[in-house]
C-alpha cells in the first residue's frame, strides 16, 4: 500500500439462507468444484494482498462450519481474518462487521477505504479490487457496475393484475456489483443510523444515497456474477473450468 494513503479493509457479507438456491445448505457454503463458494471469495481477497484486515460476517450458527472449512482449505492459517455475527438485515450485518473491525483497530483513520462485498461473488481479481480502491480514493466512493445488454421494463406497483409495465431506456440502466467502497468516516455513521432507525437497504449504495451521498459509478467486471440460483452455480462451474 502506498504510504500516502490510509489502508483498505474488506467486509465480506455471507448471511444468505439459500432459499433461491433451493438448498438446505446456504449458497455461500455450497461446493464449487470442490471448494466452498465463500472460501473462494475470501481467498481472492486475502491473496490480493491489498487489505490490511478482512472481516467475514456470518450467522453465528455457521461459525463452526466455517472454522472446519478453513481448517481444511487453509490448514497453515496463511489467510488471516476476523469474524462477526450477521444481523437481521444487511445493514445490521455490515455494521456488525465494521464494529468488529473498529474494535480491533480503534485508531482506524476516517479516510480508510472500506470494501463491502457479497460472499457469493467469488470471481473478483486483484486488478479489479485495486481499481475499486483507487476509484474510492479519487472519488470518495466506488460502485462497480455494468451496462446490461438486455432490454428492461418497469412493473407498475402491486396490486397490478394486468401486469402493466413501461419500457426503460437501457442506455441509462446499470447492473450494480460489489465490492461497494466508501470511506469509513461516511459508511460507519450511516450504518449506525440505519440500524438505530430500523431501516433496511439492499446495498450500501442505496443507504449512502438516502443520506444525500453522491455516488461514483466505477467499471464493473463481467465475470463478477452473484451466485444466487441453481443456474448461477452452473455458470460458476464453467467459469472455474475456464480458470477464473
Amino acid at each position: 500500500m502506498s504510504g500516502s494513503f490510509s489502508e483498505a479493509y474488506a467486509v465480506i457479507v455471507a448471511g444468505g439462507s439459500g432459499t433461491r438456491m433451493e438448498s438446505s445448505l446456504p449458497k455461500q457454503f455450497l461446493p464449487l468444484a470442490g471448494i466452498p463458494v465463500l472460501f473462494r471469495t475470501f481467498k481472492k481477497f486475502a491473496a490480493a494482498g491489498i487489505f490490511r484486515e478482512i472481516v467475514l460476517v456470518l450467522p453465528a450458527s455457521f461459525f463452526p462450519l466455517w472454522k472446519g472449512i478453513t481448517q481444511k482449505q487453509d490448514p497453515e492459517g496463511l489467510f488471516p481474518y476476523r469474524i462477526a455475527e450477521g444481523g437481521r438485515t444487511r445493514s445490521q450485518s455490515v455494521f456488525n462487521g465494521l464494529s468488529a473491525l473498529f474494535h480491533a483497530v480503534p485508531s482506524l483513520p476516517g479516510d480508510s477505504v472500506i470494501a463491502v462485498h457479497d460472499g457469493v461473488r467469488p470471481f473478483v481479481t486483484p486488478r479489479f479490487l485495486s481499481s475499486c480502491i483507487e476509484e474510492t480514493r479519487m472519488n470518495a466512493s466506488a460502485i462497480p457496475c455494468l451496462a446490461p445488454p438486455e432490454s428492461f421494463r418497469y412493473m407498475e406497483p402491486e396490486p397490478n393484475p394486468q401486469g402493466a409495465s413501461i419500457s426503460l431506456d437501457r442506455k441509462r440502466v446499470r447492473s450494480i456489483q460489489t465490492p461497494q467502497c466508501f470511506f469509513f468516516s461516511e459508511l460507519y455513521p450511516a450504518l449506525m443510523k440505519a440500524v438505530e432507525d430500523g431501516k433496511e437497504f439492499t446495498d450500501e449504495a442505496s443507504l449512502l444515497e438516502s443520506n444525500g451521498k453522491k455516488l461514483h459509478l466505477s467499471p464493473g467486471l463481467e465475470q463478477n456474477i452473484k451466485i444466487t440460483r441453481p443456474f448461477d452455480m452452473e455458470i460458476a462451474e464453467f467459469l472455474v473450468e475456464k480458470g477464473y
